[in-house]
C-alpha cells in the first residue's frame, strides 16, 4: 500500500493571512496557531511561511512542538497554549518559550525555576470567560497580576481568552464573553502599565467581532 501524502500550497496560505491583515488592519499583532504539526499542514514549514509573512508570535500545544520550531531556526517569540509539566519549565526558560498561565500554583513553580535559571520567565494569563476548558475567573485578573508584579523572575506579556461559539456568529453568549474579557483587561491594566499581548479573536472571532478587540 502506497503511503498517503498531502501537497500544500503555501501561496494559499499567504492569501489567507492577507485576508487577515485586511480585516485586522495594520496596527493589530497576529497570532498563528500551530499546534499539532500546523493541523497537519508541516508545523516548521508553516511557521516559517509564516514567519516570513510576519506574524508576531506562533502558539503550539506543548513543549515538544515548541521546540521543534526552536530547532528548526524559528526566533520569534511562541506561546503554549496549554497547560504542561512543572519539569518541562526549564527548557521553556531556556528557549526563550511563553507560558499560558492559570494557576497560582503554576506561578510558584515557574518563579522557583526561573530564579535558579537565572532567567526571567514570560507568561500570559488565560482568562475563563465561558469556554469552561482552562483559565483563571475574570473576577481575579487584578489579584494575578499583582501577585506576578511581586514575583522577581516573572513577567507578565499578555492576557487571552477563547471564544466558545464565534462561529455560529455573533450571539449573546460571544457577547457576554467580550464583556467579561473586557473587563479583566481593564483590571490588569490598573496594576501594569501596558498589555503587550491581549488576545480574544479567534479565526471565526476576527470576522464577527465588529469593532474588533484587542491588540
Amino acid at each position: 500500500m502506497s503511503a498517503t501524502s498531502i501537497l500544500i500550497n503555501l501561496d494559499n496560505l499567504n492569501n489567507n493571512l492577507k485576508v487577515i491583515r485586511s480585516k485586522i488592519g495594520e496596527k493589530m499583532k497576529v497570532m498563528a496557531i500551530v499546534k499539532s504539526n500546523a493541523y497537519g499542514h508541516g508545523a516548521v514549514e508553516v511557521s516559517k511561511c509564516l514567519v516570513n509573512q510576519g506574524v508576531d508570535y506562533l502558539a503550539v500545544t506543548n513543549l515538544p512542538e515548541a521546540l521543534e520550531l526552536r530547532l528548526a531556526g524559528i526566533k520569534i517569540p511562541i506561546l503554549i497554549i496549554a497547560l504542561i509539566d512543572f519539569d518541562e519549565y526549564c527548557q521553556c526558560l531556556q528557549n526563550d518559550i511563553m507560558l499560558t498561565i492559570c494557576s497560582y500554583q503554576q506561578l510558584e513553580q515557574l518563579e522557583k525555576f526561573a530564579e535558579e535559571a537565572k532567567i526571567k520567565a514570560k507568561v500570559v494569563l488565560k482568562v475563563d470567560t465561558g469556554m469552561n476548558r482552562i483559565g483563571i475567573k475574570y473576577s481575579e485578573a487584578a489579584n494575578y497580576a499583582n501577585y506576578i508584579l511581586q514575583c522577581n523572575n516573572i513577567e507578565l506579556k499578555g492576557v487571552t481568552t477563547h471564544l466558545a461559539s464565534a462561529d455560529a456568529g455573533f450571539n449573546e453568549f460571544t457577547q457576554q464573553q467580550l464583556e467579561k474579557f473586557k473587563q479583566a483587561v481593564a483590571q490588569i491594566s490598573q496594576v501594569i502599565d501596558s498589555i503587550e499581548i491581549i488576545s480574544i479573536a479567534n479565526s471565526a472571532g476576527i470576522f464577527v467581532l465588529d469593532p474588533l478587540y484587542g491588540n
